[in-house]
């Protein structure tokens, strides 16, 4: 153990083992050793001290490399004022908001979860998007544009609107949250989504791709049937460009999603997916993908 930390059942784990248990995909919600049942506010670990202070004690007499002393867990309440600092601030302090945000979401999935469940701060990585996607686009961004960019955010090669997209994408938000997005400004965010699907970026695409699988596997069948042409267009795009092998499956199972429901069959068709679907069958190696190519050309015949 490195950060031991204890249960509200008394159990003490490592700090990086249990909030993995804790809070990655799976959601487990109970002790791994009680198997007593942790409600929300049971689930926020208390450092043991002690036994860390032994443990470095036992490192030190037996020449073992001591490891530094644990930072302290972030909270919402640092996520909030980061969210606060960023409101109606000015471009330097947005970013760097964006970056600090970022740098949080990386390093644990406990973290991922405050960001997510912490009030405005997905909203903020949206408005983010939005703002930066809606005033530039990478054709379009003068060189004075991103001179300023590049002073604003020294530390990052990646514009902020990708910057946001790859943190919400990594949040694995809930489906709760994924309907809120889409609500929000009157269901702009795919138009959004497909703004970025257009870039040349194909690292922007890629996390493009992946948020709008998240989206169509929650959003209702009345909703997809309004899909746009052009947002299946790009989905063809992105497995006809191969911009990268998960990017390709997420794109196959946007499709295998939107296809059966409406007029999406004859938009994907008109967009050239049976072309694209049969070369993707002649060339890849993958299995899962040639299945899901094989599944998305079925319901193009449907």
């Amino acid at each position: 153990m490195r950060d031991p930390v204890t249960l509200a059942t008394g159990i003490t784990y490592d700090r990086t083992s249990i909030e993995r248990w804790l809070f990655d995909a799976a959601h487990h919600a109970t002790c791994p050793v009680t198997q007593r049942k942790l409600a929300p506010e049971d689930r926020e670990a208390t450092p043991n001290h002690t036994l860390r202070r032994l443990i470095q004690a036992w490192c030190a007499l037996h020449e073992v490399e001591r490891f530094p002393t644990p930072r302290a867990p972030v909270d919402a309440c640092r996520v909030a004022a980061l969210v606060d600092e960023a409101r109606g601030a000015g471009r330097r302090q947005e970013l760097a908001a964006l970056r600090e945000i970022k740098a949080i979401a990386a390093e644990s999935d406990r973290n991922k979860r405050c960001v997510e469940t912490t009030p405005g701060a997905v909203d903020f990585l949206v408005s983010v998007v939005r703002h930066h996607c809606a005033t530039a686009s990478s054709a379009s961004r003068s060189a004075q544009d991103l001179l300023e960019l590049s002073l604003d955010s020294p530390t990052s090669t990646s514009p902020p609107e990708e910057d946001a997209l790859s943190v919400i994408y990594s949040l694995k938000p809930s489906k709760k949250s994924l309907l809120r997005i889409l609500e929000r400004n009157n269901g702009d965010f795919l138009d959004t989504l497909l703004h970025v699907l257009r870039r040349p970026s194909y690292r922007s695409r890629a996390c493009a791709i992946l948020l709008l699988k998240a989206m169509v596997s929650v959003m209702e069948p009345a909703r997809l049937m309004t899909v746009r042409a052009d947002v299946v267009q790009e989905v063809v795009r992105v497995v006809s460009d191969r911009v990268s092998a998960k990017a390709v499956k997420a794109a196959l199972h946007v499709l295998c999603r939107l296809c059966p429901w409406g007029r999406n069959r004859v938009k994907a068709v008109e967009a050239g997916a049976m072309t694209v679907l049969v070369e993707l069958l002649l060339d890849e190696g993958s299995r899962h993908s040639a299945e899901l190519a094989v599944v998305a050309i079925d319901h193009l015949c449907g």
